[in-house]
């Protein structure tokens, strides 16, 4: 065990990349912008990903949604 997970020689690398982000992500509090800094991807890949998650439902949680100038609306 790494880090609180626990990789097997013959996992597939999906899953090894899942465990590795949602360990990373819970031991930054959930900050995704830190979680994606130190993984060494973009934050719109660990968004991505947290989406593949929920949707296959590994993951319970729910990615904020960043908001762009064309989002606001008065």
């Amino acid at each position: 065990a790494v880090g609180g997970i626990t990789l097997e020689p013959g996992m597939p690398l999906a899953e090894a990349e899942r465990l590795l982000v949602l360990a990373t992500l819970d031991r930054y509090g959930g900050d995704k912008s830190k979680t994606a800094a130190v993984l060494g991807i973009s934050t719109k890949t660990l968004y991505s990903r947290l989406r593949e998650y929920q949707a296959s439902g590994h993951w319970a949680g729910a990615p904020a949604r960043a908001t762009s100038q064309s989002d606001t609306r008065s």
